[in-house]
């Protein structure tokens, strides 16, 4: 049965109830399909005080462009509900002055009770061919394409519609896409021209799709073709789009959220940062039905202290709803959904007064989740689709490999493990684990918590001494370092960019780190004036920057060539560049004589290049070593190998396969 056909006939029978008229007048059946094609239908008949929700309803059921109908009776039961349930509808609706008194008095209350029988009869009988009463939770999984893999932040979005299903991912050359699954599909389909997406959203007619890129808001239509940059987003944190086609996302993660035109144009700011609570910023919008409000994550300096609040689009005053440090989403018939830890909770919620009105109740336990972003890997579409990822708390293992691949064992317990950085005396590991750098005593196995107050990314210094990490505990990620064996955390360097930590000087006297993206690379000096100097600037996406061991050269990778290569120059001139590796390459680290390079092919292996240094520098054609387990990410170490270049400490997944999407529909 053609659905929209269904919904164009509702619409029909809806109209025809409101005014005692047809749409579309004629004798025949040849007269009224001449009316249908010659216009709409005469919206001035409907009875002057119509509230303009069931005009709005009205005229998206009878569009004559089937692309501009509802596309759903999902869709219809939704907006008739919110429909019959706006205060506008406490109005009589008044019939045109001619009418008998009687009609005046009566009428109203039985086209109301006559519009909300016609809409149940046809919602139950075109939903799943039953009645509500009769639906049933349906779980099952959709697997990713082959060769795909998911980061921590890959979340899996449903259209409003619930028809289909857009995420981002790795494809083997280390590149990010988004790909579109419809649920009437066996595969999903890469999008062209997002190269480097992350975190999408739909548009409310799930006709396109919002996400982030090249640090800009952009836009795609849903079935392919260019994308459209709307906004500058140097960090996008979230995105969502209104029916008027205003979309409110957040550009940074430090500041507040902004809104601009789903057409494009100037963005600017719709919600203040509350100084008095301490916030830091605003993320993860999500619009409320009736397109002005929206949900939305403030986070605090003090963690407990942040929460999902109520933002308008017509005014920046907030209001609290309830403690978390999640995104948040709205579920019809009236849930807030949001996680706690990896638990994806719901708590009523009345939309009309914009209230919660019940405690909140778990509904899926052990929902993936990127902590550092306070993101939980969950959506949920208007109709009772709800999509997430799996997020067990083991999914990676360290083994040591010889130069041959040969498994010479495990170390530690597997875990949810971030960046592996060897440190120079080879005894421990510093790992990123649960939000915060760990140590693993390589003898013992043992993990022992390093930092407290959320760390990622560690370096080691030269001598073993220190370690240095990045820490976005104020909104922004900042530098931090903190000795072995006891003190507290000292600040490194602070700004309003967000800074990643790469690699500390062999002489100890400078750390490099990198701006977002790596397009900016700069130097900080540890023993003078603290003040960066910048090193290298260029429009391509760069990462994974290590000096060789007498601190003349650089390794490391960038996009430049359209896809992850291994390069090396001299330093700090960034001179004398060259590609090192072959069909794609990252992660590259020197032996500790210098005379040779390591990096991970994008397929995951292992290769090995020669080099002789000097007032120049020589590579040789590189080997591969071995096969790697290594799902790779060319912007983290996923491995760490000893000075005598014989033994790699590498991360595998412990699952053989990225994880499946769960869909469940009518999840409640």
């Amino acid at each position: 049965v053609d659905k929209r056909a269904d919904i164009w006939a509702f619409g029909s029978a809806l109209y025809e109830l409101l005014t005692g008229k047809r749409p579309f007048e004629g004798e025949t059946v040849t007269e009224t399909l001449a009316g249908i094609l010659k216009g709409e239908p005469d919206w001035e008949v409907l009875p002057e005080n119509t509230p303009w929700n069931i005009r709005t309803l009205l005229r998206r059921c009878l569009q004559k462009d089937p692309h501009e109908r509802l596309q759903h009776i999902g869709d219809a039961r939704i907006e008739m509900k919110q429909a019959l349930s706006e205060p506008s509808l406490d109005t009589e609706l008044a019939l045109p002055k001619a009418a008998p008194s009687y009609r005046q008095q009566v009428l109203p209350w039985a086209l109301l009770s006559g519009v909300m029988t016609v809409a149940a009869v046809i919602i139950a009988a075109l939903h799943f061919g039953q009645s509500p009463e009769g639906l049933h939770t349906i779980r099952f999984l959709i697997s990713p394409p082959e060769k795909i893999s998911f980061r921590s932040y890959d979340l899996p979005v449903v259209s409003a519609d619930g028809q289909q299903i857009v995420f981002s991912g790795l494809d083997e050359s280390g590149n990010a896409y988004l790909w579109v699954r419809k649920m009437d599909a066996l595969t999903a389909q890469k999008l062209s021209g997002t190269e480097g997406a992350a975190l999408p959203f739909w548009s409310p007619d799930s006709r396109f799709i919002g996400f982030f890129a090249d640090r800009k808001l952009k836009k795609i239509d849903a079935s392919g073709g260019p994308s459209l940059t709307l906004a500058e987003a140097p960090f996008g944190l979230g995105g969502t789009w209104s029916r008027d086609g205003t979309i409110v996302f957040a550009p940074t993660a430090a500041g507040p959220l902004h809104r601009v035109s789903a057409a494009g144009g100037e963005a600017t700011p719709v919600t203040t940062l509350d100084q008095s609570r301490q916030e830091i910023s605003h993320q993860w919008p999500y619009f409320l039905p009736d397109g002005r409000h929206f949900l939305y994550l403030a986070r605090s300096q003090q963690q407990e202290q942040s929460g999902i609040y109520i933002g308008s689009l017509d005014s920046k005053e907030s209001k609290f709803l309830l403690r978390a440090d999640s995104n948040v989403a709205y579920a019809p018939p009236g849930y807030l959904l949001f996680g706690r830890e990896q638990t994806l909770m719901a708590q009523p919620f009345d939309v009309k007064n914009l209230q919660v009105t019940a405690e909140p109740f778990p509904i899926v336990e052990q929902v993936g989740r990127y902590t550092s972003a306070s993101v939980m890997t969950f959506s949920v579409s208007e109709n009772g689709v709800l999509v997430y990822h799996s997020g067990g708390t083991a999914n990676s293992r360290l083994v040591w490999l010889d130069r041959a691949g040969k498994q010479l064992g495990l170390v530690g317990e597997p875990g949810p493990y971030g960046q592996i950085v060897l440190s120079p005396d080879e005894k421990r590991v510093a790992v990123g684990r649960a939000g915060d750098t760990w140590l693993l005593e390589l003898s013992s196995g043992i993990f022992s918590r390093f930092t407290f107050s959320g760390a990622g990314d560690p370096i080691w210094s030269p001598d073993g001494r220190q370690i240095a990490f990045g820490s976005n505990r104020k909104g922004v990620t900042d530098l931090f370092q903190k000795t072995m064996g006891g003190g507290g955390e000292e600040v490194l360097f602070e700004s309003e960019d967000n800074k990643w930590i790469e690699d500390w000087s062999p002489d100890g006297r400078f750390i490099v780190y990198i701006l977002t993206g790596g397009r900016a690379v700069y130097a900080l000096p540890l023993l003078e004036d603290q003040k960066p100097k910048l090193l290298l600037e260029t429009p391509f996406d760069k990462d994974e920057f290590h000096l060789s061991p007498d601190g003349q050269w650089v390794a490391y990778n960038s996009n430049e060539s359209g896809r992850w290569e291994v390069y090396v120059a001299s330093f700090p001139e960034f001179t004398e560049k060259r590609q090192v590796s072959k069909a794609g390459g990252c992660q590259a680290l020197w032996r500790a004589d210098g005379k040779e390079l390591f990096y991970l092919g994008l397929d995951g292996k292992m290769a090995a290049v020669e080099v002789k240094s000097g007032s120049t520098l020589e590579t040789g054609i590189p080997k591969v070593l071995f096969q790697t387990g290594v799902r790779v990410d060319p912007i983290r170490d996923q491995y760490c190998v000893t000075g005598d270049g014989q033994r790699f400490l590498v991360k595998e997944p412990v699952e053989e396969t990225a994880q499946p999407i769960h869909v469940v529909l009518n999840w409640f």
